[in-house]
């Protein structure tokens, strides 16, 4: 049986941490500035990134996402961990126009109908 390298991912603040698991076991850990920097060293099968699954693009897709995500709050024991995103199109701005925290909510609203709070 081949070995299995897993990664589960996080935003940290000032970075990603990537906390890696070989055959379920811990296996290390690494830290860098950008996610590209994470995997200079290592590539894992199975990549598990704490972001949103889905972004609404406007407000038929925002319902969809809330149903979704009303569902998880039910389930799990920390429904803080559960939160509203912005539109696809306001992070796209985020991640290639380096966007102003004002750009990203006002393209969120005008996608969702829908303000953001942080």
């Amino acid at each position: 049986m081949a070995s299995q390298v897993v990664a589960g991912v996080d935003w940290a603040g000032s970075g990603w941490l990537a906390v890696y698991f070989k055959n379920r076991s811990f296996d290390g850990y690494s830290f860098a500035s950008t996610f590209d920097a994470l995997w200079e060293n290592r590539e894992p099968e199975l990549l598990l990134v704490d972001v949103p699954i889905g972004l609404p693009e406007d407000t038929a897709s925002l319902t969809a996402r809330e149903n979704l995500d009303s569902q998880a709050r039910s389930v799990t024991e920390r429904p803080s961990s559960v939160f509203p995103v912005p539109s696809c199109e306001a992070c796209r701005m985020t991640y290639e126009d380096d966007a102003s925290y004002e750009e990203v909510v006002t393209q969120s609203e005008a996608d969702l109908d829908k303000g953001l709070s942080w």
